[in-house]
């Protein structure tokens, strides 16, 4: 058995090599390891663009003031964290901010009405599709609504007859940023005794959906209060 012994020099060529062929792969473009980091921080700061973005809409259209902190509450980020970004939203010129309400620009609701157009396209495959548990729709979507085009979604929606609606009822915004109005009263203001129909019913928080589920609750089904 022989045993190879390498020299001190040839040992500190070998490691001089290695780091300069990581020093290289590093600087790489589009490839490398600063690229790499480049792009998931660039991505990391569009998820929270476009999530607070569908959140100031949500807030909108249920007709709810929205703030600094209401969006640090809902991302789950510092107020200091929130104040940077609805700073680069105004810069954008995605949002207007006055008197520290914040509200979507014509250009910041076309963005939102997209992402919210992803989400329930993709909660509807996710029901009609596949075995993804119901409690996991909204989670599953969230992930995948910055992740897929405009034009993969256009092919999915038109692969199961452009639905008009999400499995939770909620409508979907049209391709071209059309979101019809929710129809219904709330269940607080029916009477016992009364007969209706289920038209919504909400995902969030994830803990009361399930107990929904449980129940044998769904979108459709007639109740008797």
């Amino acid at each position: 058995m022989k045993l190879l012994i390498i020299s001190q020099p040839l040992l500190m060529l070998i490691i001089g090599f290695v780091a300069i062929l990581i020093f290289f792969w590093f600087l790489w473009p589009k490839k490398g390891g600063l690229a790499i980091i480049s792009r998931f921080n660039k991505n990391n700061k569009r998820v929270l663009l476009e999530d607070s973005l569908k959140f100031i809409f949500d807030c909108e259209y249920n007709k709810m003031s929205c703030d600094v902190n209401s969006i640090a509450g809902n991302l789950n980020i510092s107020t200091d964290k929130s104040g940077k970004l609805i700073n680069d939203l105004v810069s954008m010129e995605l949002i207007s901010l006055q008197n520290q309400l914040i509200t979507l620009t014509d250009a910041g609701r076309s963005y939102a009405l997209r992402i919210v157009r992803i989400h329930r396209i993709w909660e509807r495959y996710l029901a009609d599709q596949t075995s993804v548990a119901p409690a996991d729709w909204h989670k599953e979507a969230c992930r995948i609504e910055h992740l897929v085009t405009e034009e993969e979604i256009e092919k999915l929606a038109a692969k199961m007859g452009n639905p008009l609606f999400d499995p939770h009822g909620d409508p979907i915004p049209t391709a071209d940023g059309y979101l019809p109005s929710l129809k219904g009263i709330s269940l607080t203001n029916l009477n016992e005794g009364d007969m209706c129909r289920i038209l919504h019913l909400e995902d969030e928080p994830k803990s009361i959906f399930e107990q929904l589920i449980v129940l044998g609750l769904y979108v459709g089904m007639q109740v008797y209060l």
